[in-house]
């Protein structure tokens, strides 16, 4: 499939993705609403995932290629983080480790060989790797994840997954208006769902401190 081919079914997902991610950010958390949104975030952001990586490998664009590669990781986790049913560890665990560590060294390896000063950083994927993968061997050791641990994973990683679309719609916006400043396009709507992030989580773990005093 050509790029404007592969548009037609990136571009409805990353829509479909922004839009879900939001509405399972502002509603009640549980709810029978939260799950439904949740579901379709999680399948559109596979699907834009899947065809952002294999777009950026046709035209050749590192970035986008290992964002679309970590995203799908963060997304693919905590979506596990709250549907897998028996607690402990398993193979899928051991893998997901292991994509981790090879989209990793792999931005790194690839950062080092840079020849282009202008060509945008990977530092930033080499950065969120190293911390997921340190999240991932804690996880191991614990032999697993319990109670308010498995909502924060599954809170953080899908508020991540739902920032690195958010940023690629606002990117992508100004590019086709320049008029936008880019630090406006792109500043102020990550902030604004990182911000939510912490919200979420700062909710959280009050509850479990909350319930252990």
């Amino acid at each position: 499939m050509t790029v404007s081919q592969m548009m037609f079914i990136h571009a409805p997902a990353g829509l479909i993705a922004l839009l879900s991610g939001i509405g399972a950010l502002t509603v009640a958390k549980g709810s029978a609403n939260h799950r439904l949104l949740g579901k379709a975030f999680a399948v559109s952001m596979f699907v834009m995932c899947v065809s952002a990586v294999y777009i950026a490998y046709l035209n050749t664009s590192l970035d986008s290629l290992f964002v679309g590669l970590i995203t799908f990781y963060l997304v693919a986790t905590a979506w596990g983080a709250v549907t897998q049913k028996k607690s402990g560890i398993n193979a899928l665990d051991y893998a997901a480790l292991l994509y981790a560590v090879l989209v990793g060294v792999s931005a790194l390896f690839m950062e080092l060989q840079k020849t282009d000063p202008e060509a945008p950083s990977l530092y930033g994927v080499v950065i969120i790797s190293i911390l997921v993968v340190i999240g991932d061997v804690r996880m191991i050791i614990r032999g697993g994840l319990f109670g308010v641990q498995r909502l924060a994973r599954h809170l953080w990683r899908m508020c991540f997954g739902l920032f690195f679309a958010v940023i690629s719609f606002a990117f992508q916006v100004q590019e086709k208006f320049p008029v936008i400043s880019q630090e406006l396009a792109l500043l102020i709507p990550g902030l604004i769902v990182l911000v939510t992030m912490f919200y979420w989580l700062f909710r959280v773990l009050y509850r479990k401190n909350a319930k252990a005093t």
